[in-house]
Parts: C-alpha cells; structure tokens; sequence
C-alpha cells in the first residue's frame, strides 16, 4: 500500500469506505495490522479521513448490509463506545482477521 506507512507486519489491505455520517464517506485504503486496523483516504477525494484504531481498544466488531440486502459494512465499536464504520466488499476476511485476535 503506497500511501500508509506501516510500523507493524501488515496481515491485510485493500480499498475501503469510511462513513463518516449518513451524507459522507471518505474513500481510500485500510490496513489491518498486528496492533491496528489504518485507514488513509485517497488524496483525490473531496473527504479526507485519516485513522488508527489500536485493535486492543476494539471491544466488538459488527458486519452490517446495506440497504439490508448487501454484506458489505463493518462496524468497529471501541472499549469507549466510539463508533467507526467501513464499507468494504471484503467484509468477512476483514471481520474474521479482527476476530482472530480476540
């Protein structure tokens, strides 16, 4: 991944959404690491989001639909209640890696 740097061994990556509200996502790219799930979005973009989420402090991980009809959603709720959502067509592979280390 060109635009994440990475200080851990990065165990997946690929293209992902960042929902920002009901009105705004920010599209880039997410890595999942040893300790942290990253997420840079693309520098084209009108909605620039940056993020990382230590995967100590995630206390569940929920896979979500759009439109209650396609997998494509992840909800990763922190320790804190903190909320952050992603749209990915990698929802499962990316939800079964989070919880895997739990």
């Amino acid at each position: 991944m060109t635009n994440i740097e990475h200080r851990e061994k990065v165990i997946y990556e690929g293209q992902a959404s960042y929902i920002i509200n009901s009105k705004e996502h920010a599209v880039g790219r997410v890595a999942i690491t040893e300790e942290s799930v990253i997420f840079h979005s693309y520098h084209v973009t009108m909605n620039q989001a940056s993020l990382e989420i230590r995967r100590e402090d995630i206390d569940e991980v929920e896979k979500l639909k759009t439109i209650r009809l396609i997998p494509n959603k992840l909800k990763i709720i922190l320790k804190n209640g903190e909320k952050y959502t992603f749209m990915t067509w990698d929802q499962e592979k990316m939800y079964m890696l989070l919880m895997d280390s739990r």
